[in-house]
């Protein structure tokens, strides 16, 4: 289980590692598939990191995504860092 800190450490570190300073709630929402168009995801992300942290699967989805952009294999963080990098032109295609 991820707790609401640890969930603040990783939208930091997967910011930074795409080269961001950090990403924004709504950022961290649309990359947990938080399809939001009222905009409500952001205010999730926010509950999340000021609370107990987001259910299983999320923080499972954020585990992985953290582990994709910092492991030592140039390949692997690579399509990790473009996977979060391009998820805007992706927004239109359904899972």
């Amino acid at each position: 289980m991820m707790t609401g800190t640890q969930l603040r450490a990783a939208r930091y570190a997967i910011g930074r590692a795409i080269g961001a300073e950090k990403l924004s709630w709504s950022d961290m929402a649309d990359l947990c598939g938080l399809l939001d168009p009222t905009g409500n995801g952001k205010v999730t992300v926010h509950k999340w990191e000021a609370g107990p942290g987001p259910s299983g699967p999320v923080g499972r989805l954020v585990d992985l995504i953290l582990e994709g952009v910092t492991h030592s294999d140039r390949e692997v963080r690579g399509f990790f860092i473009n996977y979060v990098r391009d998820r805007e032109s992706r927004r239109d295609v359904p899972f």
